[in-house]
């Protein structure tokens, strides 16, 4: 059997270990072009320290968003191969990053045989140097051990090896324990809640435009991509995109789309397969009438497993209505009368924003021009609570948009007059004063629609429009905010943006 193994510095080796040899007469299996190994995103050479030791001696028996994220991205690109995670009962045998929901178990046989081929092509894409960085995508996706045939590579120094190294494992000699039959991967804390760079390093935009078009570009560590025609993958929309939304789930970008006042969907594979083609909503969901605004985000129910991270869409309608479905595995919910829940709106909601955090999704709609939230538990739905009765008033609001950011509810705002505000609300429920964001990263001009995006790593993101056809971003970060930045400038012109979201 063949393994990378760390010997000095940054320098890679394949050597022969003997006694790890799998006790079976296959041949190593090559994959197929069907199961390369996953695309890699241009980084650049900025990159995260190796993930440190942490005793995996916390009882949190929910798999973490980075944990069921890598497996997604590992199903889609080896699809021969199997999820085999559980997580374990606490005080159960050896304490165990299965029992604090930060480990992976990779089930990699087939047809009673282990399928090696894919598995170093795998472990050679996550340990390969990249930009003259050893072990470059272990490090960005933060994971901190890996254990396979007989041997574990560790993300730390142990026994006098330097971090990046592989060790022999003892083992009782049968598969589950000495990992012939699956690849264990433990993810630091980090990883575990998608704080490194494989998911910080970029975010997804997508705007639409004056003469209908509708483009997604991405912001990378590295700078800006062009803007790509969404279209030119999904195939053509009915008519003119209204308004869209985007959200992350499970590591893949889910775009939603009010289109002739029918709400479309698709999904852009980060597996590198391209995009889907559009699908009706209302047709899964149920017609709730004309669709004037949409929202949508990520909820992760306690009991997560690959299959069961949702994606959850809250649409308005011209006819005053506020309705809530939900993606899973087994397809869509119907359409749910959110004011049956949250109580009656004073008036017709214009627009909506959601904001998902591990089982909640918040939800933000304006009515006539006031800003309200809404807050749906596994135990039910909160009653509407007006936000300016609490962050302050700050005139007729036009748009909203809002993101999670650790545990905390980012707001942003703008305004009849132009204006772009932003407010939190804390762990505990409360809010802070609206600030003003021009006051802080200078003038966006006369800003219109307005997307955001939040990062485990702390990092706030926040597009605009504005009445010049400009499209600009900013964000906030442990050094406060930064000054605008003009996205065509680096992603190429579009013409006039109208609507903008990010994931």
């Amino acid at each position: 059997m063949l393994h990378f193994r760390r010997l000095h510095a940054g320098r890679l080796v394949i050597v022969a270990v003997a006694a790890c040899l799998l006790q079976v007469a296959a041949p190593t299996l090559r994959p197929s072009p069907a199961m390369a190994a996953p695309a890699t995103p241009p980084f650049g050479s900025s990159i995260d320290a190796y993930a440190g030791w942490d005793e995996e001696d916390t009882c949190s028996r929910w798999e973490k968003p980075g944990v069921v994220a890598l497996k997604k991205l590992v199903l889609q690109a080896y699809p021969t191969t199997v999820d085999w995670n559980y997580v374990r009962a606490c005080g159960a045998g050896n304490p165990s990053g299965h029992q604090q929901g930060t480990a992976w178990d990779w089930g990699i046989m087939r047809d009673g045989q282990p399928q090696t081929g894919v598995v170093n092509d795998f472990l050679g894409w996550l340990l390969a140097t990249r930009d003259g960085r050893a072990d470059a995508m272990a490090r960005r996706l933060g994971i901190m051990y890996i254990i396979w045939n007989r041997q574990i590579w560790r993300s730390y120094p142990h026994d006098g090896m330097p971090a990046g190294s592989w060790g022999p494992r003892p083992c009782d000699g049968t598969p589950s324990d000495c990992h012939t039959d699956h690849v264990h991967f433990s993810l630091g804390w980090d990883g575990a809640y998608e704080r490194t760079t494989w998911w910080t390093g970029q975010q997804h935009v997508l705007a639409s435009t004056d003469t209908g078009r509708l483009f997604h570009a991405l912001r990378r560590t590295g700078g800006w991509t062009d803007f790509g025609d969404v279209e030119g993958q999904t195939g053509p929309l009915p008519a003119t995109a209204t308004r869209t939304a985007a959200a992350d789930v499970g590591g893949e970008m889910n775009v939603l789309a009010a289109n002739g006042g029918e709400l479309y969907h698709a999904i852009r594979h980060n597996s590198g397969s391209g995009w889907t083609q559009w699908g009706n909503v209302e047709n899964q969901s149920g017609e709730k009438g004309t669709i004037t605004d949409v929202a949508a985000d990520e909820v992760i129910p306690q009991t997560a497993s690959i299959n069961s991270y949702q994606l959850h869409v809250v649409a308005a309608t011209s006819q005053g209505g506020l309705f809530h479905t939900v993606r899973d595995r087994t397809g869509w919910t119907d359409f749910g009368n959110i004011e049956g829940q949250c109580g009656a709106l004073p008036a017709t909601a214009t627009q909506v924003a959601t904001a998902g955090y591990r089982d909640e999704l918040h939800v933000l709609a304006v009515a006539a021009g006031r800003l309200y939230h809404c807050l749906r538990t596994p135990d039910g739905w909160s009653d509407w609570g007006n936000v300016e009765g609490q962050s302050g008033d700050v005139g007729t609001v036009r748009d909203v948009d809002a993101a999670m950011v650790g545990a905390d509810l980012h707001v942003a705002v703008t305004t009849a007059t132009g204006g772009v505000f932003h407010t939190v609300r804390g762990a505990g429920g409360g809010w802070t004063d609206f600030g003003n964001v021009e006051g802080v990263a200078g003038d966006a001009g006369t800003a219109t629609d307005v997307g955001v995006t939040g990062r485990a790593n702390g990092q706030f993101h926040v597009l605009v429009t504005n009445t010049a056809g400009r499209l600009l971003h900013t964000l906030r970060g442990s050094g406060g905010w930064t000054s605008w930045g003009d996205v065509e400038g680096q992603s190429g012109s579009i013409g006039d943006p109208l609507e903008v979201s990010m994931a």
